[in-house]
């Protein structure tokens, strides 16, 4: 069941968001259209350490190779839709 939107909730969107628009992607979904949307996400303190964090850890410095990458597949007759939020190549070429 749908859950009434919560500071947890609306920080993880706004955190999603800032690494969409930090990847050059385009945001799925506009977090200022989100229940909730009048709390002021950008004055959370804990969303600013989700991104100090995100910015002292490996994955800053890397280059997503592909954003929001659509995925689907079928099982035991459904079809299962969803998105990879990024894929990063490894240094052996594989991906992340």
């Amino acid at each position: 069941m749908p859950e009434p939107p919560s500071p947890q909730a609306r920080r993880g969107s706004a955190f999603h968001a800032w690494l969409e628009r930090r990847f050059g992607a385009a945001a799925l979904v506009d977090v200022d259209e989100l229940p909730g949307s009048g709390d002021d996400a950008a004055a959370d303190p804990d969303l600013a350490e989700l991104q100090r964090t995100f910015l002292a850890s490996e994955w800053a410095g890397r280059t997503a190779e592909y954003v929001e990458v659509a995925v689907e597949t079928p099982v035991a007759g459904v079809m299962l839709r969803g998105r990879i939020d990024a894929v990063f190549r490894r240094d052996d070429g594989g991906g992340t």
